[in-house]
């Protein structure tokens, strides 16, 4: 497994630790970390649009902007980070609290309060495997993860602990999935992605229908968008059949899949979902609400 070096110290939880933030009314942003994964210093930022009660989240190196965000400086030793902020100039600082050694950083993993999203992300990474996250999981709340060193094993106990903590049960599936599922449904779901595989080696799949690690990025995607994208997958029409919510899915690629293991991927998610799919042999795909 790839060695990916981690260091996350969040902070700045409250309005009182950053600048720029007058009232709920108006657009907040704060800083819920830094990371470094073998690469460039990068901050994680929350921002919460005006007027609204969701709050967004990206992570952004020196020089990047996401929208109306953009990092200027990012000073990791002082722990200060400048932005331009819809036209706003907002210095955001903590302090970090990094140990180091021999003016080096000694690498930890420390997270506080933050979004159950930021800690996939950071687990994806550190187990290699791509997660299938049960839609029932939006439910949980802001979590803390703390680890002694940033060295793979170390993180993931200290993530899987938390997510214990949470009642989310993580349930091996193959060589590339971990299902995370609410730990009351354990016994409920059936992890076949070896199956899959299998079926894919049998048939000799060329190498034209391995999807690269990262290729597939649903993040908060419109429901719609990601069921047109699992219709052309199939070379098929979506039909769409009744009333679907309004709902966003969250779904990425951590490691290199078939297009077989995809399709797994989709419909395991949309099975807990209660999407019911049916192919036609008109060349379409119709999708439709399951009642419970």
């Amino acid at each position: 497994m790839k060695n990916i070096r981690l260091l996350i110290v969040a902070a700045c939880l409250s309005g009182s630790l950053c600048f720029g933030q007058a009232n709920t009314t108006e657009r907040r942003i704060w800083l819920a970390g830094f990371s470094n994964f073998n690469g460039p210093t990068a901050v994680l930022l929350e921002v919460k649009p005006a007027g609204t009660s969701r709050v967004e989240q990206f992570t952004l190196t020196e020089g990047d902007r996401n929208g109306v965000t953009e990092v200027v400086r990012i000073d990791r030793e002082k722990g200060i980070v400048d932005i331009v902020d819809d036209g706003r100039k907002l210095s955001l600082k903590f302090e970090p609290h990094i140990p180091t050694v021999s003016g080096k950083t000694h690498g930890f993993l420390e997270l506080q309060n933050v979004e159950l999203q930021q800690v996939l992300k950071i687990y994806a990474s550190y187990k290699g495997r791509t997660l299938l996250t049960h839609p029932r999981l939006v439910e949980v709340g802001r979590m803390s993860v703390t680890a002694k060193s940033a060295g793979n094993e170390e993180v993931i106990s200290a993530v899987e602990k938390a997510f214990q903590e949470q009642g989310i049960a993580v349930v091996p599936d193959g060589d590339k999935f971990v299902m995370l599922v609410p730990a009351a449904l354990t016994n409920a779901v059936a992890p076949r992605s070896r199956e899959v595989a299998g079926m894919s080696e049998d048939r000799g799949r060329d190498k034209d229908q391995v999807v690269p690690a990262g290729m597939v990025d649903f993040r908060k995607a419109p429901l719609m968008q990601v069921l047109q994208f699992y219709a052309e997958l199939q070379g098929r029409k979506l039909v769409v059949n009744g009333k679907f919510p309004n709902q966003f899915f969250d779904f990425w690629t951590q490691t290199p899949l078939t297009k077989a293991e995809v399709l797994y991927a989709f419909d395991t998610l949309f099975t807990w979902s209660r999407i019911g799919r049916t192919l036609g042999d008109d060349g379409t795909v119709k999708v439709e609400m399951m009642r419970r």
